[in-house]
């Protein structure tokens, strides 16, 4: 896959990814409070993409870098934490 930011990411996916992605930094507004000693120093918001739940693949995005992972344990659970 070709390395993109973040910003040619949602620009590309169109306004379902921006909608996404609004839901996905209000989902890891609670990770902002930790310290960067619990975060590894990234200081940084740190967002999680996932487009297709089915797949169990969810890219994570931080400043202008991402990158696709496979976890289908944290897609489910990122995935019960937005429905409430």
């Amino acid at each position: 896959m070709k390395d993109t930011n973040r910003r040619s990411f949602i620009v590309g996916a169109g306004g379902t990814a921006a909608a996404a992605v609004v839901t996905s930094a209000a989902l890891a507004a609670p990770a902002q409070a930790a310290s960067t000693t619990e975060t590894g120093g990234v200081p940084e918001k740190l967002v999680a993409w996932v487009d297709d739940p089915q797949t169990g693949r969810l890219t994570l995005m931080l400043g202008e870098d991402e990158v696709t992972v496979h976890n289908p344990d944290l897609v489910r659970r990122l995935t019960r934490a937005a429905r409430g």
